[in-house]
């Protein structure tokens, strides 16, 4: 009599289904187990209450939405520096001549005429 080896379970989701960033609902087991830093998770924060506010905010929003939206409570000085560095990185975009607003997505507006 041949011995019947464990099947696999495999479950097939489409990728787009699967959201990765979201870590939310996670239990605790799970989460001890991720490669996922505290900056991390505060950036995924800020992104979510700026996607939440229509993808621009400024400093003061951000600090509302983050207690609103997480009972995340950060200093004035931490979030600007944080928000400087994700610029820096790319996540967010800070368009010249709009003072203290961030956006998620570069502005649509050019200027006219050349660069010199």
């Amino acid at each position: 009599m041949r011995k019947s080896s464990p099947k696999a379970l495999t479950l097939v989701v489409n990728a787009d289904e699967i959201d990765t960033s979201d870590l939310s609902g996670l239990p605790d087991e799970l989460l001890r187990e991720l490669s996922v830093s505290q900056a991390d998770v505060l950036e995924r924060q800020i992104l979510e209450v700026m996607q939440a506010l229509g993808g621009s905010a400024d400093l003061d929003q951000v600090l509302i939405g983050l207690y609103r939206k997480f009972q995340i409570v950060q200093k004035r000085r931490f979030l600007q520096n944080k928000l400087w560095r994700m610029v820096r990185k790319g996540q967010i975009q800070k368009p010249k001549g709009e003072r203290g607003q961030f956006h998620l997505e570069r502005s649509k507006h050019r200027r006219k005429g050349r660069r010199k």
